[in-house]
């Protein structure tokens, strides 16, 4: 038995070849063959195989981990300007520290600003040399 069959995506082509009960699928991402059970089914955008799969899970829990840090980071920075702000004034009050409370807001805005112009200027680099 053998069956091949192309679909044609926006993105990216799949293939899947059966032989004899074996079903290899190509990665959409990396191009590599792997062997899959012949009744997976593969999306039309393609197959994602184990190892870019991973990638994908370990980019997600890397940028989860991130923002937890920076949560955090904000939330510490508050208490200590709170503590100072207590001792300062020498009375409990709602004052700037609580603008801390926004640090993750902040670090998302410059770091979308810097990856943009960084993008950008590769851009416009790739722009001159053509």
């Amino acid at each position: 038995m053998l069956e091949i069959t192309k679909e044609q995506n926006d993105r990216t082509i799949s293939e899947t070849i059966l032989i004899e009960e074996k079903r290899i699928a190509v990665c959409a991402k990396c191009n590599k063959k792997w062997n899959v059970s012949i009744y997976r089914q593969i999306p039309k955008s393609g197959y994602i195989c184990p190892s870019c799969m991973e990638k994908k899970r370990n980019k997600v829990i890397k940028t989860a981990l991130k923002w937890v840090c920076i949560t955090i980071a904000g939330l510490v920075l508050f208490d200590k300007a709170s503590e100072a702000a207590y001792i300062e004034r020498g009375y409990k009050a709602y004052g700037g520290e609580y603008i801390l409370l926004l640090f993750p807001v902040w670090f998302w805005f410059i770091e979308s600003v810097v990856n943009d112009t960084k993008h950008d200027l590769k851009a416009e680099r790739n722009f001159k040399n053509d």
